[in-house]
């Protein structure tokens, strides 16, 4: 196939969920009439049936195993390499296509003014409207604010009021599903590599912001995001918690400066000592109260406690990839 015929090619990177990418690949080319694309899959070392799945059942995807597993952004620069479309859709092997919107992807991205990259709305499989956008990048007040879990007594952030038809200009996009031109991820060199994982999609928005491009959320096309789903294959239950935190702080320091990325340290201990005090007589009280209840409030003393460890740093497992 001609470098030219290619008109978009999608990557998605999988760790150890054979099930979920199969549903991801199938509404791939179930919801791609009449358009040449290509598909990237990128496999980080999975120790389940993912390889022999592909290559079984979409032979024509192109496999890309790694021996270990190197991470989101890495993963997905190594895919970004080998594209040939002038398009790349960045996809969750956890997403599944609900109808034919590749083309109207597209479409978008070269109509909005200076757009550099656009997401679509991610729903859960119950139907529920995921956060998939943010109007600001994260900032010491920011955090403090959800830290805190301010926005449990009142929600004070901006939202969009306008036509939910019409696409949103925001700040960043979770990186579900993103669709860029190739160009632009050549010019910014993919994904930035000191995360390991999470933190790369605003990092990358951040970055496209500095050569002013925008990036906009597309709510009228939706697609179902299971979410989650590599990161619930980790042994530590507050891998999740612990990783986002880390990649919030690298993004500080990348971006922000030390001094700034300092202080977002000091906000999470602050913040981690308040829900593990709060866990902790949630914990008293649902043993006393609902013992049936009990682990669950445990897990999540448990999570915030190593939240707090790691604002103390001493988690050093997550020391991935230095700076």
């Amino acid at each position: 196939m001609a470098k030219n015929n290619v008109e978009l090619s999608i990557c998605v990177v999988s760790w150890n969920c054979c099930a979920k990418l199969r549903e991801c690949l199938q509404s791939i080319f179930l919801h791609s009439q009449g358009l040449i694309i290509e598909v990237i899959v990128v496999d980080n070392a999975s120790s389940d049936n993912t390889i022999q799945m592909v290559m079984d059942e979409y032979p024509q995807v192109r496999l890309i195993r790694n021996k270990t597993n190197i991470g989101f952004g890495r993963g997905n620069n190594i895919a970004i390499e080998k594209c040939r479309g002038k398009y790349i859709l960045l996809l969750n092997p956890d997403i599944v296509i609900k109808k034919a919107c590749f083309k109207e992807l597209i479409s978008s991205i070269e109509t909005l003014p200076e757009a550099g990259v656009v997401g679509c709305r991610l729903v859960n499989k119950d139907g529920s409207i995921q956060k998939s956008f943010y109007k600001s990048f994260p900032s010491i007040m920011s955090e403090l604010y959800w830290g805190l879990m301010l926005h449990r007594i009142k929600n004070i952030m901006p939202r969009y009021k306008g036509d939910k038809n019409q696409a949103i200009k925001v700040s960043w996009l979770v990186g579900g599903c993103m669709l860029l031109r190739k160009g632009v991820l050549s010019q910014m060199n993919g994904f930035n590599i000191k995360y390991f994982m999470y933190g790369e999609d605003v990092d990358l928005c951040y970055r496209l912001k500095k050569i002013n491009l925008k990036a906009y959320y597309l709510p009228n096309i939706t697609m179902l995001h299971y979410h989650g789903v590599s990161s619930k294959k980790q042994k530590r239950h507050y891998f999740s918690a612990v990783m986002q935190r880390e990649s919030v702080y690298k993004f500080m320091l990348i971006n922000y400066g030390r001094f700034t990325a300092f202080l977002y340290r000091c906000v999470w201990i602050v913040c981690g000592s308040v829900r593990v005090a709060l866990c902790g007589i949630g914990c008293i009280a649902a043993h006393l109260l609902f013992k049936d209840k009990s682990k669950e409030v445990v897990r999540c003393f448990e999570k915030y406690m190593r939240v707090l460890s790691w604002g103390l740093g001493f988690e050093k497992w997550t020391k991935r990839q230095g700076i």
